[in-house]
C-alpha cells in the first residue's frame, strides 16, 4: 500500500481501500473470501492485502462479508465474498467466491456507476443515467422490487425512475436514495422505527417519500436512524429511535416519525 487512499469500506468483519492507482487492498477476516486473495480460510490478516486481479477501479463498497468494485472504463463491476442470498449478482447458487467475479447484469448498464450501497448480505447501485438496481436477500423488501424474495441478479428499484442521485444503506437492511430533484425516498426494513413518511410502518418493500422539503443533499443511515444533510444551511436532520440521543433533538425519549433538525446552533447567517 504505497499508494494513497482515495477510498475506504468497512464490511463486518474485514475492511478494504482503494488507493490512487487504482487497485484494491483488503485486511481482517478471509473465512468467506472477503479479502479476495483467490482463497477462503480461517486466517485473519492484520496487514492490508491485494485484491488479486483487479484494476482501474473507481469505486469499492462492502457489505457484511463481501464487496464490489466498479471499473467505469469498462462498465463493469466485480464482487467477492460471500454469496449465500446472490447478493454477489453472479446468478449463482455457490455461496463463496474467493475472487473477484464480474456480475452476470451489471449496475452501469453501457454507462458507468456512480453512487453504490451495501447492507446486510445485500447490495445497490445507480447507473450515469440514475437509475437504481439491487441484488441479494430481501426479506425486509430492501431490494426496493415490490416482493420479499431474494435476487442473484440486479432488480429495478420501483418508482425512482432515472433520477437518483446518491444510494445509501444501513447497517441493517434499510435502503434511501436522495434525488435529482432533492426528495429522500427510503425502503426495506427500519426495525425499530421509522421509514420517514410519517407512519409508524418500519417495513416497505416499495420506495416510500420522506416527509419535507425537496432539499436533500446527502442521506446516511445508520442502525435505528436516518440522517440527512439538506437546506441552503447545510444542517442536519433526523428520523428514528431517540433512546440514547442519537436525534439530537435535546431529549432522550421518543421516536421521530418525520425528520428533526439536530440543535447544533443557528448558523451564523441566521443570527
Amino acid at each position: 500500500m504505497e499508494a494513497g487512499v482515495v477510498q475506504v469500506s468497512c464490511g463486518q468483519t474485514f475492511n478494504c481501500a482503494l488507493m490512487e492507482d487504482q487497485t484494491v487492498f483488503c485486511w481482517g477476516q478471509n473465512n468467506h473470501g472477503q479479502l479476495g486473495m483467490g482463497f477462503a480460510n480461517g486466517t485473519e490478516y492484520s496487514t492490508p492485502q491485494p485484491v488479486i486481479g483487479l484494476e482501474n477501479v473507481d469505486s469499492i463498497v462492502s457489505s457484511t462479508f463481501s464487496s464490489c468494485a466498479t471499473i467505469n472504463s469498462a462498465s463493469e463491476t466485480y464482487c467477492w465474498g460471500l454469496n449465500n442470498y446472490g447478493e454477489l449478482g453472479l446468478n449463482s447458487s455457490t455461496t463463496v467466491f474467493a475472487t473477484p467475479t464480474k456480475m452476470v447484469v451489471d449496475y452501469a448498464g453501457s454507462g458507468t456507476v456512480k453512487s453504490l450501497g451495501g447492507a446486510i448480505l445485500s447490495f445497490c447501485g445507480v447507473n450515469s443515467t440514475g437509475g437504481a438496481h439491487c441484488v441479494g436477500l430481501n426479506d425486509a423488501g430492501q431490494l426496493g422490487d415490490g416482493t420479499f424474495d431474494n435476487k442473484k441478479t440486479i432488480v429495478p428499484v420501483i418508482g425512482l425512475g432515472t433520477g437518483v442521485k446518491q444510494i445509501a444503506s444501513s447497517q441493517r437492511y434499510a435502503m434511501c436514495a436522495v434525488m435529482d430533484n432533492g426528495e429522500a425516498r427510503c425502503w426495506g426494513g427500519f426495525y425499530d422505527c421509522c421509514i420517514g413518511d410519517g407512519s409508524a410502518s418500519a417495513t416497505s418493500e416499495i420506495p416510500v417519500v420522506v416527509v419535507g422539503e425537496k432539499d436533500h443533499k446527502q442521506i446516511v443511515l445508520g442502525f435505528f436512524n436516518t440522517c440527512s444533510i439538506r437546506g441552503p444551511y447545510n444542517e442536519v436532520w433526523c428520523w428514528g429511535s431517540n433512546e440514547f440521543g442519537e436525534l439530537g433533538n435535546g431529549t432522550t425519549v421518543g421516536v421521530a416519525y418525520v425528520p428533526q433538525r439536530v440543535l447544533y446552533g443557528e448558523p451564523s447567517s441566521r443570527r
